[in-house]
């Protein structure tokens, strides 16, 4: 089975996996090994896990660094979690939390010029447990989100694992 990454929209503005069975949207460019050719569409309730693992707890990825973004989905994939989308900037993340069911989501503070506090907000309105992750500390956290999970940039596997099982569970 081959797996490969590929970096879709605008300026690299979404990240998506697939696997020759999940295929995710047909505008992405490779980025990585593979050859496989697709002409699918990110269809409702498609889910990005492993071919053979059991669906898992979906998680919302907001980051706009592609390699971060790749890295996390790769990590969330291994640990057994479904990435119902990883996306770059707010408007994005908006529309997946309206259309889509999810357990949890990563939110990097800062997407370019854009902040994600809408994100945050539309999150803590639907319970959804979010972490948010950033380079410049607490202060860069909204205000009314001071005591939420923060993952400080740069952060290991190792790091990112403990606050996933803290603050989603497996």
């Amino acid at each position: 089975m081959s797996s490969r990454w590929r970096l879709c929209g605008q300026n690299a503005a979404e990240i998506c996996y697939y696997d020759e069975h999940r295929v995710m949207r047909p505008d992405c460019l490779d980025i990585a090994k593979g050859s496989r050719q697709s002409q699918g569409q990110l269809q409702p309730g498609l889910k990005m896990t492993r071919a053979g693992e059991p669906p898992s707890k979906r998680i919302l990825i907001v980051e706009d660094e592609p390699f971060v973004a790749l890295s996390l989905v790769d990590t969330l994939l291994e640990l057994g979690f479904d990435v119902a989308a990883c996306v770059a900037d707010v408007r994005a993340a908006l529309d997946v939390i309206g259309r889509e069911h999810l357990d949890g989501a990563l939110l990097d503070v800062r997407l370019g010029s854009e902040r994600v506090d809408r994100v945050a907000e539309m999150l803590d309105q639907h319970a959804c447990p979010f972490i948010f992750t950033t380079g410049l500390g607490q202060a860069d956290i909204p205000p009314e989100f001071a005591g939420r999970a923060i993952l400080q940039k740069p952060f290991g596997t190792a790091a990112l694992v403990s606050m996933i099982d803290s603050v989603f569970g497996r």
